[in-house]
């Protein structure tokens, strides 16, 4: 279980802001999480005791199901939610919209007043799920349209045009020049964003139905996967560079707390086999200050609301320039929270469920811990023959999700969100953390034929 080594305590000095915040809490009474996954990462036991709040989970069937049993005693209720197939108007959401409603509506007479509820969204797959019952329901907390620009990839690129922040060229497909002359539209598009793009959904996650084009034939390809989905999707330019990721928490306006860290490879290539990891920088790095500098331009921009923010951004290769790639209102995913608690003791979800309990936060200082970083390992096609575990002077704790003899089929590979494994790396020495993070990039973690 993920749970078993992933769920760690946190620090001293997370102690005392959870003891020095939660003398504040104001008359909430219930706490609605419409987060999906993740659960087991934040220190529950802690939260409800101190809060005293009605807490309550609306989840898809897949998520009801696997909904962590050492958990469910601290939530009053879990609701079953059936999925939603349309989302018509709405950026992509995951639960279905009427049933929400009626959940939402209960709740608000049991609590004798909207003002006294909380939606508590911490992952992308209800974000503007979340903002739209807040928004009709006059519940406290960021409304549709302060979430939308972190959804919406296109909105928040064209947000940004008039600040000095490099975002890639892009443009909104239209389905209806794709479907009549392909080539014509193929040829239209490399005039504008260049001749190497990616093509991927407006407000998609975990990369997937994520698409690199390098040729009419990609083009062309693709189009069958895209003309055949409700979703909108956009072209973008294809940036060459080392891509990193800046999580923050922002409550008031203010900024409690950033911190920066170096994925191994960009997301898309995970797909594609490689080993995805993401290692927090240490705050004296210098490429820290310029991404803070960067995160801090790009969030006044699109709304200090408060909440968790995920930014990832690319810094080239030839030019050495900062390009933005997308932003997202959440925590990062994967294993990111108990990474960085591991190393900064400080856990971000404990955190955001404060933040959106009204719960004051002091602004948060970086103290090392232990270095510290995460992985994913990729699914390849084939039966599973071996499992190998690195060599290396770290401590490697791997969660395994596949087994010996187990037929990969290519539909297991389509998106960050699935994989063969999980890893979690840790040693008291950040340079030789890092020597190993470099080694494992190519390690190959099991065989298949």
């Amino acid at each position: 279980m993920v749970s078993q080594f992933f769920n760690l305590s946190t620090g001293k000095a997370y102690a005392e802001v959870l003891h020095l915040t939660i003398m504040n809490s104001p008359s909430i009474t219930t706490l609605i999480f419409l987060s999906q996954r993740r659960y087991e990462y934040c220190h529950i036991e802690k939260l409800s005791r101190q809060l005293k709040c009605r807490l309550i989970a609306l989840l898809t069937n897949e998520n009801y199901q696997a909904f962590p049993n050492e958990m469910k005693r601290y939530f009053n209720k879990l609701y079953c939610v059936e999925m939603e197939k349309n989302c018509g108007e709405l950026a992509q959401y995951t639960l279905n919209l009427t049933a929400a409603c009626h959940i939402i509506e209960a709740e608000i007479k049991k609590a004798h007043g909207a003002e006294k509820i909380r939606i508590i969204c911490h992952d992308e797959a209800n974000i503007s799920l979340a903002g739209y019952l807040r928004s009709r329901y006059q519940i406290p907390g960021p409304k549709y349209t302060e979430v939308l620009p972190y959804r919406d990839k296109v909105l928040m690129k064209t947000l940004l045009q008039d600040t000095d922040v490099r975002t890639p060229r892009f443009i909104q497909l239209d389905k209806t020049a794709t479907s009549e002359n392909a080539e014509n539209y193929y040829h239209e598009i490399t005039q504008q964003i260049g001749k190497k793009f990616i093509i991927k959904p407006i407000d998609g996650a975990a990369s997937a139905t994520t698409l690199p084009i390098n040729s009419l034939k990609d083009f062309q390809h693709c189009l069958t996967q895209i003309n055949s989905n409700n979703t909108v999707f956009e072209a973008e330019e294809f940036i060459q560079g080392t891509l990193f990721h800046c999580d923050s928490l922002y409550q008031h306006g203010q900024c409690l707390v950033a911190i920066v860290s170096q994925y191994s490879v960009p997301n898309l290539e995970f797909v594609y086999g490689k080993t995805l990891m993401s290692v927090p920088l240490l705050p004296e790095n210098p490429l820290v200050s310029r991404i803070l500098e960067a995160n801090q331009k790009i969030t006044s921009r699109l709304g200090t609301f408060d909440g968790a923010r995920h930014l990832e951004l690319f810094i080239t290769t030839q030019k050495d320039e900062i390009v933005f790639l997308e932003i997202a209102g959440r925590l990062p995913g994967a294993i990111a929270v108990p990474s960085i608690e591991r190393m900064y003791g400080i856990n971000l979800l404990d955190l955001c469920i404060l933040i959106h309990a009204d719960i004051t936060i002091e602004k948060i200082p970086l103290h090392f811990k232990i270095g510290s970083f995460f992985g994913m390992i990729p699914f390849k096609t084939g039966k599973v023959t071996k499992l190998n575990t690195p060599n290396i002077n770290s401590n490697i704790e791997i969660d395994w999700t596949i087994k010996l003899e187990q037929q990969i089929s290519l539909q297991m590979t389509q998106s960050v969100r699935h994989t063969a494994g999980n890893f979690l790396v840790s040693n008291a020495s950040y340079s030789q953390l890092i020597k190993d993070f470099e080694f494992l990039a190519s390690f190959n973690f099991y065989e298949v034929i």
